[in-house]
């Protein structure tokens, strides 16, 4: 790194620092989580991808370290919540596949990832948060940064023709990742769409945007995921469904417009093969992995296809029996068991103002696991921010696990909590929303 690099990042580095140990809570809601949407690698210790938002977290464990022991701090969030400690246990199986891996270095790498997003990231999340509101707001600014990656991708679309065949890449971001963030960025702003009806027109042109740009990315996978994000919010949210209807018939419409003919033109030679061909193939070899190893799978990272080169068979839950067998795969269901349980407790949560942020969290953890059944899974970034709504939707839970019976606004019609959460109450006041 040159001298003048490092003059300039000097001040930006050590401000970081002071941000974290003064308000841990804004630096984690806003400078870690808006973070997550720049995956490019920093460098590769031990051949694993080191990006921005992992060194943001380390430095926001180590104040919250130092906040905890002065009391400024609350404990990690960790016995009191079914759905980390499943996330404990998922990661603990990867961990213990050491002892009959067949590949001890990538194990030990996968198991130390797996320990970040299943644990450290649900934690932090679930834990530091102290109000609704700080949730909503950083979920905004994520918002904010995912329209700023539209604006690059459709911009990478128009100028460049071999977008629209292969998919639009970006500088340290494929067209996958770059569809996921935009799939992200689609369902929360559908979920504020339905909490804000003073911004509606604000986040309608947001949500056209990120549209926008999940559709220059060309990723199925992240169409497919935004779809089922939607269905999750409508789902909580028990409204929305005629807007959820037009969102997925876009995003169909658009599929055949602009994706399935370049689609159609890279086959159209002979001796091509489309990427769904493939997928078939991949999961065909997982499958005979899984014969073979029934019980106890490969290891955690350990899975590597020798026929088509890829060691990952674009599936989560094949993976996971590939690599960690039954142990592992009923592990993950038990985690997703408790999650769909969680959403269920929102759809009928009294405090809809926190239930939209919930729904936006919970749409933004489908539509990466959708994903990640037919693309590659627990990758930095895209697993980041799976795991950090998670830990967001335990949060909300806790700031309104108080709430009484709900109280009725009849200007709005909307239900509002008997005892608002410390700072909220203003933010209600401006949405059109009133508890009194």
């Amino acid at each position: 790194m040159s001298p003048v690099l490092l003059v300039v990042l000097a001040p930006f580095a050590v401000g970081l620092v002071v941000w974290a140990i003064v308000d841990l809570e804004r630096y984690l809601m806003f400078a870690v989580l808006t973070s997550i949407v720049f995956p490019a690698s920093l460098g590769k210790p031990g051949g694993a991808n080191i990006a921005a938002a992992d060194v943001l977290l380390l430095l926001a464990l180590v104040s919250w370290l130092i906040n905890n022991a002065v009391g400024n701090a609350p404990d990690p969030m960790v016995r009191g919540s079914k759905l980390i400690l499943a996330g404990v246990a998922f990661a603990a199986i990867q961990a213990v596949s050491l002892i009959w891996t067949t590949n001890p270095h990538r194990t030990l790498q996968f198991s130390i990832q797996a320990f970040e997003l299943f644990v450290i990231f649900p934690a932090v999340f679930a834990s530091l948060p102290r109000s609704v509101r700080i949730v909503e707001k950083g979920l905004i600014l994520f918002l904010g940064a995912t329209a700023v990656l539209a604006v690059a991708l459709l911009f990478v679309y128009a100028t460049n023709p071999t977008a629209r065949q292969a998919g639009t890449y970006l500088p340290g971001m494929g067209k996958n990742p770059a569809g996921s963030y935009e799939a992200f960025g689609l369902v929360i702003g559908y979920a504020l769409f339905l909490l804000r009806p003073r911004l509606r027109w604000l986040l309608v042109l947001v949500v056209l945007l990120d549209a926008g740009g999940l559709v220059a990315s060309a990723s199925r996978g992240a169409m497919l995921g935004a779809a089922a994000g939607i269905f999750v919010v409508s789902l909580i949210m028990r409204r929305g469904a005629a807007a959820a209807a037009m969102a997925m018939l876009i995003l169909v419409a658009a599929y055949f417009v602009v994706i399935a003919p370049g689609e159609a033109a890279k086959t159209a030679h002979a001796g091509a093969y489309s990427s769904a061909s493939l997928r078939l193939q991949l999961w065909g070899a997982a499958l005979h992995t899984i014969h073979l190893h029934p019980f106890l799978g490969v290891g955690a990272g350990a899975y590597y296809d020798f026929r088509n080169g890829q060691s990952d068979p674009n599936n989560t839950l094949l993976r996971t029996w590939a690599e960690t067998g039954i142990l592992g795969l009923l592990a993950l269901m038990y985690l997703l068991f408790v999650y769909s349980q969680m959403v269920a407790r929102w759809r009928r949560h009294p405090d809809r103002y926190a239930a939209a942020l919930a729904a936006a969290c919970a749409g933004v953890f489908m539509v990466q696991f959708m994903h990640s059944e037919v693309d590659v899974s627990w990758v930095r970034g895209l697993g980041s921010m799976m795991f950090a709504s998670l830990g967001m939707t335990i949060a909300l839970e806790r700031l309104t696990e108080h709430e009484t019976a709900p109280a009725i606004d009849p200007a709005t019609t909307e239900a509002v909590p008997a005892r608002a959460a410390p700072g909220d109450e203003r933010l209600r006041a401006r949405i059109g929303m009133s508890s009194e």
